[in-house]
C-alpha cells in the first residue's frame, strides 16, 4: 500500500466530497466573480483617466512612467484579489475535514489578520508578476504594433521560457501557503513560505501530474462558453485540498500498524 494516495484516489473521495455543497460554492465564485468585475472596471476607469492626465503633463519618460504606475495598480488589484482565496481555502478545508461550511465567507482573508493574508497574496502576486513579465512583454508589443515579428527574437523567447519555468517552479513551492496560513496560524509568512516549499519537496511532479489531469476538463469548460467552470473549478479545488491533507498526514502502511499491534 503507497503511503501517499492516488491522483485518481484524491479526485473519486473530492466528488464524493463536493456532493452537497456545489450550490453554496456556486454561489461564493459567482459573489467573487461579481466583486472582481466590478474592481477591474473601477480600475480600468481610475486607470485610463490617470493615464490621460499623466500623458497631458508632458514630463520626461512619460511612456516610462505610465506603464510603470499602470503595472504598480495592476499588482496591487491583483494582490487583494488573491486575498479571496483564503476564504475559499476555509471552506474547502472545513468540507474535506466534515466541519461546517454555512457560515463561511469568501470575506475571510480581509477580516482576520488581514495584514498577513495580503503579505502572502502580495509575495505569490509578485513572483508571478515578475516572471510572467517577458509573456506579458510580448503579449503588449503584439498588441501595440500588430506585428509577430517579436516571436523571431532569440533572446525574448528564451526569456520568456525561462521566466514561464522559474513561475512553475515557485507556484509548485507556494502552492501550500493558503492551507498553512489556515492551519498554523502562528507563523510568520516566512515560515509559511519556508514551511510549503519544504512539504512539497518530492510532491512538485506529483501536483504537476495532478494539476495536468485537469487540461481535459479545462477543455470542456472553454468549449462550454464558461459554464463548466461551475462544476470543475470547485472539483479541482477540493482535489488539491485533499492534496494537502494527504501531504500532511500520509496514511500509514497496514504492514506497519499490524506488526505494531502483534507486538504489544
Amino acid at each position: 500500500m503507497n503511503q501517499y494516495a492516488t491522483n485518481t484516489e484524491l479526485k473519486n473521495v473530492a466528488k464524493d466530497l463536493m456532493l452537497g455543497h456545489y450550490i453554496q460554492v456556486i454561489l461564493l465564485f459567482v459573489l467573487k466573480g461579481c466583486i472582481v468585475l466590478v474592481a477591474q472596471s473601477v480600475f480600468t476607469r481610475i486607470t485610463s483617466q490617470s493615464l490621460l492626465l499623466l500623458s497631458n503633463l508632458k514630463l520626461p519618460f512619460t511612456s516610462v512612467i505610465l506603464y510603470i504606475a499602470t503595472y504598480f495598480v495592476s499588482f496591487l488589484l491583483s494582490s487583494l484579489i488573491q486575498v479571496f482565496q483564503v476564504g475559499f481555502t476555509l471552506f474547502f478545508l472545513c468540507a474535506a475535514s466534515g466541519k461546517p461550511t454555512d457560515r463561511i465567507s469568501i470575506f475571510y482573508g480581509f477580516f482576520h489578520d488581514f495584514g498577513k493574508c495580503f503579505t502572502l497574496s502580495a509575495i505569490v502576486t509578485l513572483a508571478s508578476y515578475i516572471c510572467t513579465f517577458p509573456l506579458e512583454y510580448v503579449y503588449q508589443t503584439i498588441r501595440t504594433t500588430r506585428s509577430v515579428e517579436i516571436f523571431l527574437n532569440p533572446v525574448v523567447m528564451a526569456c520568456v521560457a525561462f521566466g514561464l519555468i522559474i513561475w512553475l517552479y515557485l507556484s509548485l513551492g507556494l502552492s501550500q501557503c493558503y492551507f498553512l496560513l489556515l492551519d498554523f496560524p502562528n507563523y510568520s509568512v516566512k515560515q509559511i513560505i519556508t514551511t510549503s516549499f519544504r512539504i512539497m519537496k518530492g510532491h512538485k511532479k506529483r501536483l504537476l501530474i495532478l494539476e495536468t489531469s485537469f487540461l481535459p476538463l479545462m477543455l470542456l469548460e472553454v468549449l462550454t462558453l464558461g459554464i463548466g467552470f461551475l462544476w470543475i473549478t470547485p472539483y479541482m479545488n477540493m482535489t488539491y485540498t485533499l492534496f494537502f491533507l494527504d501531504l500532511m498526514n500520509p496514511r500509514v502502511k497496514k504492514e506497519e500498524v499490524s506488526g505494531e499491534t502483534s507486538s504489544v
